[in-house]
């Protein structure tokens, strides 16, 4: 019985470390840019624009997040398979720490096989979260 309670509170003790370390968030530049990356691949637009910075009152920019959903959603339709993101490698990454800025540079591969290099600005929320800045 001892043992067993033991073993729990170590349980329980390791889950609240792993919640603590930060595992969950996105740590870096980096990390929300392969994650957008990959709903971009998905075409899971949700997902993508969840990983962007919209300007405003939150009811604003929740308003300005779903149009652009909205628009993905139907413009998607009509892409050329040469115009999808099929792959994307982080080649750099560059993060002003004292501004709260990033920029992640990436090799971008296309349905058509032509690859470009682009880079994605980022911003660091008051929450410690990057999302990817739209500038608009």
């Amino acid at each position: 019985m001892k043992k067993s309670i033991i073993a729990c509170l170590t349980g329980i003790i390791a889950l609240l470390l792993f919640a603590c370390s930060g595992a969950n968030k996105s740590d870096s530049p980096k990390d929300t840019v392969e994650k957008y990356s990959q709903a971009l691949i998905k075409q899971d637009w949700k997902a993508a624009f969840d990983m962007v910075y919209f300007k405003g009152t939150p009811e604003e920019a929740e308003k300005t997040r779903q149009q652009w959903i909205g628009l993905c959603e139907e413009k998607a339709k009509d892409v050329s398979a040469d115009r999808v993101v099929t792959a994307m490698e982080i080649i750099d990454e560059q993060i002003n720490e004292e501004e709260g800025t990033a920029v992640v540079t990436a090799n971008v591969t296309y349905g058509n096989g032509k690859t470009t290099e682009e880079k994605t600005d980022l911003i660091r929320t008051e929450e410690g979260k990057w999302l990817i800045d739209m500038k608009k």
